[in-house]
């Protein structure tokens, strides 16, 4: 659809048009040398001035960015990572601060243009805020293809699962179980957070023990230290006295 486009502006005029005729973006049929296109004149752009990039993004070839974002989610996504493959297309940082300003234009975009927001409130927070809608607009991912026939379609077919009102049961109960899969992840992960710091302070500890046990030990050994009168209270000048003594009586024998 995009080849015989030289710059953002030339992808503006079509994708925005195409943009008007669907309720998905993911539904305006673009391949993965159109998405491939959008990503190197969009890392051109940010070559070019990484400052005005968003502004110009936002003003000149929203549409663009919208449909790139959706497209890498479609051809990118892979093993639940979706900003690695955005940041690998447009030469960006893995960094937080602009994939929120991106998914942040993103929803703006969605919202500008009266599509689909899915709201979901069981990945508001966090990356998955931006996350979800994008990977929604764009459908499954080619990566995920394969498995989705093989453990979702194939098993309902099987199961007789073909109604319709029946597969949005199913589908909604698959998206429960994988929230709730999710959430025991991220519940197992603060644990296993938790006892790293409990064994760095049972280690902690066992440093404290071996030197209460070294104090224990000088103390028994330092009984009687009244009875060292004969020792100077300074000794460190002591010591330097007789150094200088001892080699004072050397240079006599040398002599």
């Amino acid at each position: 659809m995009l080849e015989r486009c030289t710059n953002l502006e030339d992808c503006e005029r079509i994708l925005s048009v195409e943009a008007e005729k669907v309720t998905f973006l993911g539904q305006v049929e673009l391949s993965v040398g159109d998405i491939e296109k959008l990503g190197v004149l969009i890392r051109d752009q940010i070559r070019q001035d990484i400052r005005q990039c968003m502004q110009f993004l936002k003003n000149q070839a929203p549409t663009c960015l919208a449909m790139f974002l959706v497209g890498q989610g479609i051809w990118g996504y892979r093993e639940g990572n979706y900003w690695a493959a955005v940041a690998e297309a447009t030469g960006l940082l893995d960094d937080v601060s602009w994939q929120l300003r991106w998914g942040e234009f993103f929803l703006d975009y969605l919202r500008r243009k009266g599509l689909p927001q899915f709201d979901l409130e069981v990945e508001s927070e966090g990356s998955r805020r931006y996350v979800t809608p994008i990977l929604l607009h764009g459908g499954i991912p080619q990566k995920c293809l394969s498995e989705f026939f093989s453990r979702i379609v194939t098993s309902m077919i099987g199961e007789d699962v073909v109604e319709e009102d029946d597969v949005r049961d199913r589908l909604f109960s698959f998206r429960e179980q994988e929230a709730k899969k999710r959430n025991l992840q991220a519940e197992i992960r603060a644990l296993e957070k938790k006892e790293e710091e409990l064994l760095a302070n049972l280690r902690n500890l066992d440093s404290v023990r071996e030197l209460k046990e070294r104090t224990e030990e000088l103390a028994a050994k330092a009984v009687g230290v009244e009875e060292w009168d004969d020792l100077p209270e300074d000794c460190g000048s002591f010591l330097k006295t007789k150094e200088a003594e001892l080699e004072k009586v050397r240079r006599q024998i040398i002599d």
